[in-house]
């Protein structure tokens, strides 16, 4: 599966398409890339530690984005099927990058947080957070990147809760 993947990854930038639209395909399947590999690395085919999966996804955009941007991540020591560890990850790819795309998009400085936690046994909270200019659901929620964060949350049978702190 994961040849599979980088082999689309190939195919996706041989084609003549906006360089953005090449990254942001490239990163949803290096989401599921990363999750073969996890399942590879640990020998547990079924399922999937949540910690370094998550970890190494993230700290994958970050290093794929370059901002000065400072990184706090808590990630619950959870076990998932490697299914739904693949849906989180998309989910998670998706709102990580959306937040370097439009929370850090001049270049300044700032702070993202990531955090899975689970509160009770069997759900799981993700949150992401970051301290840039803020978030209109409303007026975003037409764009490819807001759709598929609803649908990734929904096919996890979970919800979206956007918040904005600043002015």
């Amino acid at each position: 599966v994961k040849n599979n993947l980088q082999t689309v990854m190939s195919l996706i930038r041989l084609e003549s398409v906006p360089p953005e639209v090449k990254h942001r395909l490239a990163s949803r399947i290096e989401a599921m890339v990363k999750v073969h590999e996890e399942m590879y690395h640990s020998d547990q085919f079924e399922r999937v530690q949540l910690r370094p999966y998550l970890t190494r996804l993230v700290e994958g955009i970050a290093q794929s984005h370059g901002a000065d941007i400072t990184l706090t991540l808590d990630i619950a020591p959870v076990e998932i099927s490697g299914d739904r560890a693949m849906q989180l990850g998309l989910l998670t790819n998706e709102l990580v990058a959306n937040a370097y795309k439009h929370a850090f998009n001049r270049g300044e400085a700032g702070h993202l947080e990531v955090r899975l936690a689970e509160p009770s046994p069997g759900r799981l909270e993700l949150v992401v957070a970051d301290d840039g200019p803020g978030y209109s659901r409303d007026l975003n929620s037409r764009h490819m990147g807001s759709r598929l964060v609803e649908a990734f949350a929904s096919q996890l049978g979970g919800s979206v809760e956007s918040r904005t702190d600043g002015p």
